[in-house]
């Protein structure tokens, strides 16, 4: 997306939600002051998505964004059910970098990293 419209979109942020039940009242809302949800702007709303007079807040959560000056991807995820693995590299990447049998690759978590 156009990095303007990104920003429109991150401008006002509101607490996202958490009600898991294995963590007390006072975790739950410490989480959700942490993870932040983005509200939507009105104008990014089409007309007729949802009733409009719903209090309900339509809000995004982006896990992740990759900003430049005139373009960003971001990864939304409704759910939060996504994990991102980072690598900071002091290089630019290769192509060659992707392939199964780099030493980078190897860097990368393997199943045992995830829940399942």
């Amino acid at each position: 997306m156009l990095t303007e419209i990104y920003d429109a979109i991150v401008k006002e942020d509101t607490p996202g939600q958490s009600n898991n039940s294995k963590l007390t009242t006072a975790e739950n809302q410490e989480r959700a002051r942490l993870v932040r949800s983005f509200k939507i702007p009105a104008h990014f709303k089409s007309k007729g998505s949802r009733d409009e007079t719903s209090p309900d807040l339509r809000t995004t959560n982006i896990g992740i964004a990759f900003r430049s000056d005139d373009w960003t991807l971001a990864v939304s995820d409704f759910q939060r059910l996504s994990n991102y693995h980072v690598i900071s590299r002091d290089r630019v990447w290769q192509e060659s970098d992707l392939n199964l049998s780099s030493p980078v690759c190897h860097q990368l978590p393997d199943d045992s990293h995830y829940q399942h």
